[in-house]
C-alpha cells in the first residue's frame, strides 16, 4: 500500500481491491468486509470520482493486526493509506534505513521505494498466530477521525472476515 499523506481517507481500485481480495484469501484465509457504500465521492490530481463500494481490510503492520476501512473506486489504484491512520499510528519515516517506525505501537515496518517514486509498505504483515480480529480486541487502538470515538463493535466476530468458497469479488 502506498503512504499518501495527501489522502484524506483510503481509497484504492476496483481491479486493485480484487487482486489484493485474492492474495488475502489465498495466503491468509481472509476475506474484505462489506461496508455502506460512502455516498462521496474522490477528488484528487486524476479528477473527481464516485465509490463502488466500501470495506473494511484485515491487515496487519509489523506483526499488529488491524482494520482499514477502504473506498474502492472504479478505475485502477493501489490502496493509498490515509494522513488520520498515519498519525493516529504516530508513523516516522527512516528514509535512509528505509523503515516506517509505528511509534504509538514501538514496532517497525520495512519501507519500499516503488518505481515510480511512491514509498509503500505491506500491509499483510501478519504475525506467526495470523490476523487477530480487532473488533474483540478491547485494547485496540482504531479512532475515527471525525466523532474521535472507536468504531469497533464486539459484536462482529472474526468469522465475517474468514473467507470461504465464493468469497472472491469478480
Amino acid at each position: 500500500a502506498l503512504i499518501d499523506t495527501g489522502a484524506q481517507q483510503a481509497v484504492t481500485g476496483y481491479p486493485d481491491f480484487v487482486e489484493f481480495s485474492g492474495r488475502l484469501a489465498v495466503q491468509h484465509g481472509l476475506k474484505p468486509g462489506r461496508l455502506p457504500t460512502t455516498p462521496r465521492k474522490a477528488n484528487g490530481v486524476g479528477g473527481e470520482t464516485t465509490f463502488v463500494l466500501t470495506a473494511e481490510l484485515p491487515i496487519a503492520l509489523a506483526g499488529r493486526s488491524t482494520m482499514l476501512k477502504v473506498n474502492v473506486v472504479k478505475n485502477r489504484l493501489p490502496i493509498l493509506l490515509p494522513i488520520h491512520m498515519l498519525k493516529t499510528l504516530g508513523m516516522k519515516l527512516d528514509l535512509k534505513e528505509m523503515k516506517c517506525l509505528w511509534q504509538t505501537w514501538r514496532l517497525e515496518s520495512a519501507l519500499y521505494e516503488m518505481p515510480s517514486g511512491h514509498l509503500a509498505i505491506n500491509i499483510m504483515e501478519f504475525s506467526k498466530d495470523g490476523w487477530k480480529n480487532p473488533h474483540q480486541d478491547p485494547k485496540f487502538l482504531h479512532v475515527d477521525k471525525v466523532t474521535r470515538r472507536n468504531r469497533l463493535d464486539p459484536n462482529i466476530a472474526r468469522s465475517e472476515f474468514e473467507a470461504g468458497p465464493g468469497d472472491m469479488p469478480q
